[in-house]
């Protein structure tokens, strides 16, 4: 009966290591997935900063082009009036290239302030995905933590479900003495310890 009894709980044990190292196993593909999907995140924060530094050098290039285009419009309004006798300085022809000039600068204003808030978009965008990709990192390693503590207290439930089937039948000396039938302490063991530290 005894080998029996002892066959019985050498299969509970290898259960026990066999589910916690499942646990180990399942927790460092969800620490993988959640890494990745971080890496992920990281990617498109990067691409949002580009973005919005684009928007920028676009905004600017815009308003320069806008101010050469400005200015040929005034040489050619001046050029004008000229030819037909008129004072630049004064009246009419003065009024025109002074409306000229408040347009074209309403226009860059205009310009530069559509590019900053296309900028402040990518760059909100930017922060949360850099947000992403912090939580994802933090669900990593508590993935990593939850399988260590899930196999440790697997093994530890193996363990004492061992030790109180090898107590009550007397396997190891009568139920209640000596040291040799001493069950497996999960606690002690430097690889778990490694896992709970998330190495």
């Amino acid at each position: 009966m005894l080998p029996l009894m002892a066959a019985g709980m050498a299969v509970n044990a290898a259960g026990g290591i066999f589910k916690a190292f499942g646990k180990i196993k399942e927790g460092k593909a969800q620490a993988r997935q959640q890494k990745w999907m971080a890496g992920q995140a990281k990617k498109n924060e990067l691409l949002k900063q580009w973005q919005a530094r684009d928007a920028l050098v676009r905004g600017d290039i815009d308003r320069a082009q806008l101010g050469i285009e400005a200015a040929a419009y005034k040489s050619k309004q001046r050029v004008g009036f000229a030819a037909n006798g008129f004072m630049l300085s004064e009246g009419t022809p003065l009024q025109k290239i002074a409306d000229t000039a408040m347009l074209a600068n309403f226009d860059e204003r205009t310009i530069a302030y559509n590019a900053e808030m296309e900028a402040w978009g990518f760059n909100m965008e930017a922060s949360d995905y850099a947000a992403q990709a912090k939580i994802h990192m933090i669900n990593a390693a508590n993935a990593r933590k939850q399988a260590a503590l899930g196999a440790f207290t697997t093994l530890l439930g193996t363990a004492a479900s061992i030790g109180l089937s090898a107590g009550s039948s007397g396997l190891f000396g009568g139920g209640g003495g000596g040291g040799g039938g001493a069950a497996f302490d999960p606690a002690a063991s430097s690889y778990f310890d490694k896992i709970r530290a998330g190495s």
